[in-house]
């Protein structure tokens, strides 16, 4: 344990100081329709009819989204510092996880380290660490992570209670969400890339995930039945070979290059849909990324570990499968799995690359090709960090998509928040000193208190 201290305290500190701005950052936009007290009918309708009771949020079957937010108002309550705070502690436990899968697959702990950073550090990020909204997202992560370890042991030992762990961790990341609908596939390759096995011994262990999938697909297919025929966000992709390479390509590109921020004119009220080079970032990001796999690939082929090249197999193999479901939602911010692809990709190249330099101190050409190669290693994360602050910077209190989100829920959201989530918007309006809007929510409390009109939800 002692060996692993110091990449555990050094990646708890990364997760702090990334997160420790949005500690007093509120409320965000959707925190105020889902992080509340549900009533028990609530909760039961999620588990046969679409998940989310005013029929107006993108069509899914996530029984589990509402149960997990009820869980955790009922233990820790509505103050916002106290669930940003619950944010942060999320992320470090996510980013734990990664680095001990990470070790358990390469057997370094350098690489294991780099990884797990890498993956805080992306830009897309800034999401799961500003907006609480997003918790569903990182305890999907985790979970994806603890199937993959169960599964693991249980292919190492053949322990039965190892197979239901790993089965029990997909069932719960289905329910949060369905963007682990791939994730037999990951499994399948992790067995035969990282632990060697033939696919004919996989085919029992793993038939119940791909039944699993498939019934809960069909659950799907009936819950958004409860729809409105009008309802149809997000839009369907057009299904024609163009359109449907377009959008995957789009999406892995969105995977790899995290860079674009909020300076995208086109989708200024929700960012996360922006992609591509836009911006001089954008460019510098995307060259950096070529310029570090194209130099720090070489070392890494030359004295990087047959663990370690598997690992980089693997992580390819997991982007791709999940940037499918990513592909079908065309949103920035739904990256928190694809994105362990990528820092498995990366993070032992970066391991190899710093020891290259150590190891060809003595050649001047070798060692500063390994010095270039990290130098474009570390421009392409300033890159990503400068697109998290940006983020997190738009969305503090004062910020401008915090300001634009907030009118959107003067606007339209008042007359279905229940009294404790107005008095939570009411108190951030007065602490930036919009008082008119204040005294509003204050009259419709006074209404709600008095009976007068009561919470359309």
């Amino acid at each position: 344990m002692k060996k692993h201290l110091f990449p555990i305290l050094a990646l708890s500190a990364a997760v702090f100081f990334l997160t420790l701005p949005a500690v007093h950052y509120g409320y965000l936009l959707e925190d105020y329709k889902y992080l509340r007290s549900y009533s028990l009918p609530e909760i039961l309708q999620g588990f046969y009819s679409h998940w989310e009771p005013s029929l107006v949020e993108s069509k899914g079957y996530r029984p589990l989204h509402s149960v997990h937010y009820a869980a955790f108002h009922f233990l820790i309550g509505a103050d916002p510092v106290r669930n940003h705070v619950l944010q942060t502690v999320l992320l470090a436990i996510a980013a734990l996880l990664i680095y001990l899968f990470t070790w358990r697959c390469t057997n370094n702990r350098s690489a294991a380290f780099w990884t797990a950073l890498i993956y805080n550090c992306l830009g897309s990020n800034a999401w799961q660490a500003s907006w609480i909204n997003h918790r569903h997202h990182i305890l999907q992560a985790q979970l994806v992570i603890l199937s993959l370890l169960a599964f693991g042991r249980f292919l190492d030992r053949g322990r039965n209670t190892a197979w239901f762990l790993s089965f029990l961790f997909f069932l719960i990341a289905f329910l949060f969400k369905e963007e682990v609908a791939t994730f037999p596939l990951v499994l399948a390759v992790f067995a035969v890339v990282i632990k060697g096995k033939r696919l004919k011994q996989l085919l029992r262990p793993l038939l119940p995930f791909f039944l699993l999938t498939v019934f809960l697909v069909l659950m799907r297919s009936v819950a958004i039945e409860s729809l409105p025929k009008d309802h149809d966000f997000p839009p369907p992709i057009p299904l024609t070979a163009e359109s449907l390479l377009n959008e995957y390509g789009r999406s892995l590109f969105s995977t790899l290059v995290q860079t674009y921020g909020v300076h995208d004119p086109e989708n200024w009220e929700f960012p996360m849909y922006g992609s591509g080079l836009k911006i001089a970032r954008d460019y510098i990001g995307f060259f950096a990324l070529l310029g570090f796999l194209a130099i720090g690939g070489v070392f890494f082929l030359r004295q990087g570990s047959p663990e370690e090249k598997k690992t980089i197999v693997f992580g390819l193999a997991l982007l791709l499968f999940v940037t499918v479901i990513v592909a079908g939602w065309y949103r920035n911010n739904r990256l928190h799995i694809s994105s362990i692809g990528v820092a498995l990709m990366l993070g032992p190249i970066v391991s190899s690359s710093f020891q290259a330099i150590w190891l060809n101190r003595r050649r001047i050409i070798r060692c500063a090709a390994a010095t270039l190669a990290v130098l474009f290693f570390l421009t392409f994360l300033a890159s990503n960090l400068a697109s998290f602050f940006e983020i997190q910077h738009a969305l503090r209190p004062d910020g401008t998509l915090s300001l634009l989100w907030d009118t959107w829920v003067y606007e339209e959201y008042l007359t279905w928040m229940k009294p404790e989530q107005m008095e939570i918007f009411r108190d951030k309006l007065l602490r930036s000193s919009r008082t008119e809007w204040a005294a509003q929510v204050t009259r419709l409390l006074e209404l709600f208190r008095d009976g007068k009109i009561s919470p359309t939800t």
